[in-house]
């Protein structure tokens, strides 16, 4: 406003001095004796000078008030109480947002499985059958995840295959138990805003028992147990409205089993045999479909466990002492394709 009041001011003395100046110029000079002719002349070489002079000027003064409004309105207003830094606007560089620090997250994870168990050993023997169970994890994430897993199963297999004679045998509803403990910790990337991939390893546990002798005179308890570490990779993709799928492939790198053949339930004069086992892998997945209500996910998740494990060293059976010949565990594959219905709290 200051600048806007002195550039009027400035045209309007400009105007005044300007005038002043071509009034004075507009007198009539002198006429000397005899000399109007000369004045005429002088008028008719100069037309209306001064006034085209004041014209200009005006003209200027008129630019000079403009540019005057256009400072005055260009230059930022400074009220009382703000600094000169807040009034002129500042253009930052853009900048790029901050990752957000991972949020801690505790889930625990219970539901039943059911699955179709197959195992065949090279030796042309098979068992199969539904087994039932369920199923427990607790998971700790933030950044590093860290999850530990407990199942337990339950069925009656049919078995499928010969004695030491050679003789075919079938024998039905064979009671198995399954136990598996694992734990694992991994780490979670976060790929998008809504995807997260997830590669973990760890230890684990597994242990089978068979009980044969409960359904045949001539069967014995078998169990068998292995250590492994599982290697993985789990991918979580989350959708609108609650829904998510989490999907994970996994490699089972197998240290080390051992086979118990409680020998002695069918011929106490038999020696039990411990083969070791130190060869073999196994591979799982599966996919997990979830859907959140509230503070409670409800969770169907198909998955296939496979295990193939090696020939066992030997062991020497005996006879009332006497050693008769040496024992093997045969190969073997196990296949256990299911369901499980889990509910995360």
């Amino acid at each position: 406003m200051k600048l806007k009041k002195i550039g009027s001011i400035l045209a309007v003395v400009s105007v005044v001095l300007m005038g002043s100046m071509g009034f004075a110029r507009s007198e009539a000079p002198p006429v000397p004796a005899g000399g109007t002719e000369q004045v005429v002349r002088d008028q008719a070489s100069h037309p209306a000078a001064p006034y085209v002079e004041a014209a200009e000027m005006l003209a200027l003064a008129a630019t000079a008030v403009n540019v005057a409004e256009t400072l005055a309105s260009a230059t930022p207003v400074v009220k009382a109480g703000e600094t000169t830094a807040a009034a002129v606007p500042v253009v930052k560089a853009a900048e790029t947002p901050a990752r957000a620090a991972p949020v801690a997250s505790r889930a625990w994870t219970v539901g039943p499985e059911l699955y179709y168990a197959d195992y065949r050993e090279s030796s042309g023997i098979e068992q199969d059958g539904m087994m039932y169970g369920i199923a427990s994890s607790f998971t700790y994430r933030k950044g590093l995840m860290a999850r530990g897993e407990v199942r337990l199963a339950y069925g009656e297999l049919d078995y499928d295959g010969s004695t030491w004679g050679g003789r075919r045998l079938s024998i039905d509803n064979i009671p198995n138990l399954v136990f598996e403990f694992r734990g694992t910790v991994g780490y979670d990337f976060a790929v998008s805003r809504n995807v997260t991939l997830t590669p973990y390893l760890g230890f684990a546990f597994r242990y089978l028992d068979d009980n044969a002798q409960e359904k045949y005179y001539g069967g014995y308890e078998r169990e068998s147990s292995y250590i492994y570490s599982p290697v993985g990779l789990e991918a979580a993709a989350r959708f609108g409205r609650g829904w998510s799928l989490v999907a994970v492939a996994e490699y089972d790198l197998f240290w080390v089993g051992r086979q118990e053949s409680h020998l002695s339930y069918y011929d106490r004069r038999l020696n039990d045999i411990e083969n070791e086992q130190d060869s073999g892998y196994g591979l799982r997945g599966s996919v997990s479909i979830r859907k959140t209500a509230g503070r409670v996910t409800f969770a169907l998740e198909p998955f296939i466990r496979y295990w193939d494990i090696d020939k066992s060293d030997l062991d020497t059976l005996t006879w009332k002492g006497t050693p008769i010949g040496q024992a093997y565990e045969p190969a073997n594959e196990t296949t256990e394709v299911g369901l499980m219905f889990n509910v995360v709290f």
